[in-house]
């Protein structure tokens, strides 16, 4: 029988079951009635206050939902355990769990200014070179930690109130020898390889980036000229067609058309065909790979000496 036995006391750390010791109950003064936000298909997030930290988010898993079973819960778990180890400036915070009757949140800092895609599509002057960068340095200091992401996507990414992007949803997030097949995540954002059922790697981490790259460029979905997904894994699997490139106006970026034909090229070099040659990304840009960000120096070396740009 399922246990969905959520109650954990103060003090207890969740014993029993694989969350972190860390309960910061006494410190919440405050939660929303009802959720803000869902968070796919099993969790929702709420609005709260902290005594010290003022508005924090609250993750809880929608206990009772049809679907949910001991994967699930397990997956939870291993999220809190996951999250609260990787300490980065563009990864969000860990601040601990919440332990009222029934039931356990995972809480972190509020972030004011919502999901990347929801920031860029404000049409704020922002410069989307500098939040792309940051992605890239949060994706590789997590692949530097041994693990992969899994689901990256801008709505997974959140925007501080200062304009800096914030990594989150690590529920399918997995250290690399523990990996199995994909069983999860967004289609239009995989890697190809994974529909044939292999494990997420860090090459199938850079092809995700690679459709963010396109969803921060054009402020649209991957491939959001197709109706569904079985015509994008027909257009990608069959046909090895790519996202429509068209860039997104912006008032933060001096010639827009300059900018998008620099960043295209680090687009394109993350979607080589192979996970194999997509693997060999951070030996191949990185000068020195314990002490550089691949990725984002790679994307700097595009735009840095050609391009002006403003905001942000």
């Amino acid at each position: 029988m399922l246990n969905t036995d959520f109650d954990v006391p103060g003090g207890t750390g969740g014993r029993g079951r694989g969350y972190p010791d860390d309960d910061i109950s006494r410190f919440i003064t405050s939660v929303s009635p009802h959720p803000i936000k869902v968070n796919g298909r099993f969790g929702d997030v709420f609005r709260g206050n902290h005594m010290t930290k003022g508005e924090v988010a609250l993750k809880r898993l929608r206990i009772g939902s049809v679907g949910i079973d001991e994967e699930v819960i397990r997956r939870f778990e291993k999220e809190a355990e996951t999250w609260r180890r990787l300490k980065h400036p563009h990864v969000l915070e860990f601040l601990g769990t919440y332990k009222p009757e029934g039931h356990i949140y995972f809480v972190s800092p509020f972030a004011k200014s919502g999901t990347l895609l929801e920031y860029i599509i404000k049409g704020l002057d922002i410069n989307r070179v500098r939040l792309l960068c940051e992605t890239s340095d949060a994706i590789d200091y997590l692949h530097r930690e041994n693990f992969v992401h899994g689901d990256i996507k801008a709505s997974n990414l959140f925007i501080s109130g200062d304009g800096h992007v914030l990594l989150c949803d690590f529920g399918l997030a997995k250290p690399t020898y523990a990996q199995t097949s994909t069983g999860a995540g967004t289609l239009r954002w995989q890697s190809p390889e994974l529909w044939d059922d292999k494990p997420r790697t860090f090459a199938s981490d850079v092809y995700a980036f690679s459709m963010t790259i396109v969803e921060v460029l054009t402020g649209l979905p991957p491939f959001s000229h197709l109706e569904n997904e079985v015509a994008v894994i027909l257009a990608v699997y069959h046909r090895d067609e790519r996202p429509v490139q068209s860039p997104l106006e912006s008032n933060g970026v001096s010639n827009p058309d300059l900018y998008f034909s620099h960043i295209l090229d680090f687009y394109l070099f993350c979607l080589l065909s192979t996970d194999t040659t997509r693997q060999l990304i951070p030996d191949l840009l990185s000068k020195d790979a314990s002490t550089t960000s691949a990725t984002a120096d790679m994307l700097r070396l595009y735009i840095e000496l050609t391009i002006s740009f403003g905001g942000g």
